[in-house]
Formats: C-alpha cells, structure tokens, sequence
C-alpha cells in the first residue's frame, strides 16, 4: 500500500528474515533513579537538569563540529518501520563526561527508538552524536561535514557501514549509507536543529525504516525519563532445524538452538522493555502442525506469553520497571514455525525541566 509517497510493507514475516532487527530498553516510572541517587562532585556524571553545565541556549552551530546540546532542547520525530508508525518526542535533561543524555516525556513508553533502534535516545556520544543500538555506537555523522568525505562504520549488528557526504547546501549535509544486507540508507543532518533530520533505509526498492524530525524548540518543561546504560539483554530467534536459531547480542545463527533458558542480567538495571513475536507459518504456506509459542518469566516472577496458529503472526511489546536478575524463556515451534525474542535492560534516571526553584 502507500502511505505518504513511500511504499509500505506490510510487517508479516518481514522483520523476521534477513531483517532481524534489535531492540533497546523503555521506561515505566516506576523504579526510576533520581537526580540525588550517587552523584557528587568530581564524578564522571551522569548530571540532570541544573547538576549539568549545559546552556539553556546551543549557541552557533555548523557542519565544522559536532553541536552542543542545550538542557532542554527537543525535538519531535515521526518514525516508521514496515507498516508501524510512532511519534516521538525526545528532550535533552543532561550529560555526561562523554555524552549528552537524551529522554522522554514520563508516562510515555516509545517503541521506536528503543525496540527499532531509530531514532537514537538515552546516551549520544559528545563528539559525533552516536547512539547505543545492541551495545554498539551507531555512528552516522563524522565532523567535519565536507562535500565527498566517506568513512567506514558499524551497523547495530556489525554489518559493515560505508558512509559518503554527498553534498553539502548551507547548514545541511546530505549523507547516503550502503549498509551489508540492509540496503541503502540517505539522510540529511541538520545543523541548526543539531540533529539528523530525515532518514530513509530502502532496500529491494521499499523504504521499510526511516523518520522525520517534525518540530524543533528550546525550553522544554515537564518530567523526563532517560535510559542509561542501555545493555542489549537477549536475542532469541527460535525454529526447528532449517530455519534461523539465534541468541546473543548480534543474534548469531546456532542452528538449532536452545528451546528454552535462562539469562542473569547483572549490575544495575532498573527497567525493561521486550518484543515477543510467534509466526505460524514462515517461509511458505502454514502446512500441517504450524504452530508458534512463547513465554517469557521475569526476575520477579511476571510471565508474558504469545502464541499463533497456522497462518497466524502474533506479537507483543512489553515494558516492565524490572531489570537485573535472572530471566528465563520457553518456545514450542511447529513445522516451518518460529519465534523471536529481544530485549534490552538500562537505569532509568528522572529529571524535571525546568527545575524547581
């Protein structure tokens, strides 16, 4: 179908083979960290609101260096990804030693920049703007921006990243990405809004993830949540012999894999977010026995489940204010059937913009 001038796939199956895609962490209020909680003077930070040295206004910005973020500074980002679509608003509430530290309104849970990697949040590297995406930086701008520059880079995967400024016009430099099974990704940075404006990965002629930033202001206020330390958790993709069988970070193929299992998630993750998918029928018709489940146990003795019957393609996005501890998973496949699990775990930090006085 079309949905604003691009071709939209729609998602059954789509996601699952060839572009398994990672997801990060979201947010519930609840076991969220304060500013308060361990920071002192001399420490590498993190730092929230005015504990920052962050200016209320960015100043001068180019394409000569990475911009400085202002404390407050947002944006709002229209994402898609196959046929999902997510509205995002994204402010800056502080920094770091070497990054700047992006959140989002509290009581919101985004899929988007966490589950599907676009657009960045939690900690953007200082110097270049990267992001976390399965504990790799998503590197997609290299200061200077010249006309002609090419560098080499990382996909949140490892697949090899060959990136090429095209152009430069004014304040903006059009860049295009050739990205090792994925496809082609164009996007233009923007320097005066300090960020990537518009980005599009097409692959086989379908643009299947991108987004738009759509507004732009300074002097946000209201109560943000950051994910620090975002840690890729688990990736499982589970079938029968011949299809995919997949776990760690860069869901390596380990045909066939284990059914079920359990992973201890260490150090101080607060929250959760996962994405649990069951397709009854993967590469060809359902055929006799299709069948897909899968359940996931918490460290606190939560249990999530999804199933689907031939034909059927089920899926469930979870947020959970849990993180360390040990989590376990229990798949049944049936023929030419499979399921996939990820999940990512950060500390959720909170901070009020602009503070009380």
């Amino acid at each position: 179908m079309e949905d604003g001038g691009r071709s939209v796939r729609t998602r059954r199956h789509a996601w699952l083979g060839g572009s398994l895609l990672g997801l990060g962490f979201v947010f519930l209020l609840a076991g969220c960290l304060s500013v308060e909680d361990g920071f002192q003077d001399g420490s590498p930070g993190p730092w929230l609101g005015v504990e920052s040295e962050l200016a209320s206004h960015p100043g001068e910005r180019g394409l000569e260096v990475a911009p400085s973020f202002a404390l407050g500074e947002w944006w709002t980002v229209e994402a898609f990804w196959w046929d999902k679509e997510e509205t995002v608003t994204l402010a800056v509430a502080g920094e770091d030693a070497d990054s700047f530290l992006v959140g989002y309104p509290a009581g919101k849970a985004y899929d988007m920049p966490f589950i599907h990697h676009y657009p960045g949040i939690g900690e953007i590297r200082k110097h270049d703007l990267a992001y976390l995406a399965h504990d790799r930086w998503m590197k997609f701008l290299d200061f200077p921006l010249t006309d002609g520059k090419a560098w080499d880079a990382s996909y949140y995967l490892g697949e090899p990243m060959t990136i090429q400024v095209e152009h430069v016009a004014g304040n903006e430099a059009h860049l295009v990405a050739e990205i090792e099974n994925r496809g082609t990704a164009s996007y233009t940075y923007n320097a005066s809004l300090g960020a990537v404006t518009s980005y599009e990965l097409v692959r086989d002629g379908t643009a299947w993830v991108g987004f738009d930033v759509v507004d732009h202001g300074l002097g946000y206020e209201g109560d943000l949540v950051v994910p620090y330390g975002i840690e890729q958790a688990f990736c499982r993709f589970i079938g029968q012999a011949g299809l995919y069988q997949t776990q760690g970070r860069d869901c390596e193929a380990t045909d066939p894999g284990p059914m079920s299992g359990i992973v201890p998630i260490d150090g101080d993750a607060t929250n959760a977010v996962f994405l649990m998918d069951a397709v009854a029928g993967y590469t060809v018709a359902p055929g006799a026995g299709a069948y897909a489940h899968l359940q996931v146990e918490t460290p606190a003795g939560n249990t999530f489940e999804v199933e689907a019957m031939a034909g059927d393609d089920a899926h469930a996005y979870h947020h959970v204010p849990e993180g360390a501890g040990a989590w376990s998973y229990e798949a049944t496949v049936g023929p030419n059937s499979v399921v996939l699990l990820e999940g990512a775990v950060y500390q959720a930090l909170e901070a009020t913009l602009p503070p009380a006085s």
